[in-house]
Parts: C-alpha cells; structure tokens; sequence
C-alpha cells in the first residue's frame, strides 16, 4: 500500500499490525527499508523516527536513521545515531563498520560542492578529480534533466572512493 500511495490501505495496515502489537517499531522500518528501495530517503527517515515513537530502543531503526542522514547529506546527524545504536547493540555490524567507516577512512575525504552536486573526494585526488568529474558530471546532469525533463532535487551525494572495497549505501 506504501509504496503504491495507498494511503488508506497503509492506514488500515497500520492499525491492524498495532492492534496485535502497540509496540511493534519495526512495522515503520519495514516500510521505511521499501522506501530506501524507491530513493524516499526523507520519507525513510520519518518513517524510522515513527519507530523510535513507538519503541525507544530499537536500535535498528538509529542504524536505519544514521544511514538515511548520510544519505541526505547530514554526516554529523547520521554519525550521532549511528554511534548510539553502536553503543547500545555493539554486535550490529552495519552500525560498527558506519561508525569505523566515519571515525576513520573518511577522516581523508574532503567535500565538493559543485552547482548541483556534493562530492566527496578522497584529499590526495581533490585537485585532479575537481577538474575532471566535476565538469563531467555537470553536463551529464544537464542532458539527463534535458532528456528526461526531470530536476532532481539539489546536492545530490556522489562519493568516489579511492578504494574499491569502500562501501557505499
């Protein structure tokens, strides 16, 4: 129902599930999780803070949150939720390796922010990437916005890695 803009087919899935379950946070990360398949990053975020709501220490959905603030563009948010879902459930891999990734590796990264775009340049390669992907990218972004007639909304994230073993989302 989410995903199809069926607003009162969710709503009505939604009472049942906390009809069964008042505290059942993990029904608005499930949705959330179909969100972040269909890029609702914003609506992703909502729906995990409406898990918090409901069930305070479900610490997938900080994982979940911190992921989707990084997502957005807001690294100092995401790592605070990040870290405290790390803190609370130290087995959670996601979490600890988000938080190595942010406390280490992209301590070296440095960001760009060009007319529509945020890059994310490891700091060795700044000078040189800034001259070559930066103008790439700003006139791919503008024959793709011609083609398809669509505006995506403003700094989109585009991280390049150094290496090609670091994950992104």
């Amino acid at each position: 129902h989410y995903l199809a803009d069926n607003g009162a087919g969710f709503e009505a899935a939604r009472k049942r599930a906390f009809r069964l379950n008042p505290k059942f946070g993990r029904f608005y990360s499930t949705v959330a999780e179909l969100a972040v398949r269909v890029h609702r990053y914003p609506e992703a975020i909502e729906l995990n803070h409406k898990a918090l709501a409901v069930q305070p220490s479900y610490w997938r959905a900080f994982v979940d949150l911190g992921v989707g603030y990084t997502r957005i563009g807001d690294d100092v948010k995401g790592l605070e939720y990040l870290a405290k879902a790390y803190e609370n459930d130290p087995y959670n891999v996601r979490a600890y390796n988000m938080v190595s990734l942010y406390e280490g590796t992209l301590k070296e990264y440095a960001f760009v922010d060009s007319d529509k775009i945020r890059f994310r340049f490891h700091r060795r390669e700044r000078k040189l990437l800034e001259k070559v992907v930066i103008p790439l990218a700003q006139e791919a972004f503008a024959s793709l916005r011609h083609r398809y007639g669509y505006t995506p909304p403003p700094n989109i994230s585009c991280p390049i890695a150094q290496d090609p073993r670091w994950p992104t989302h």
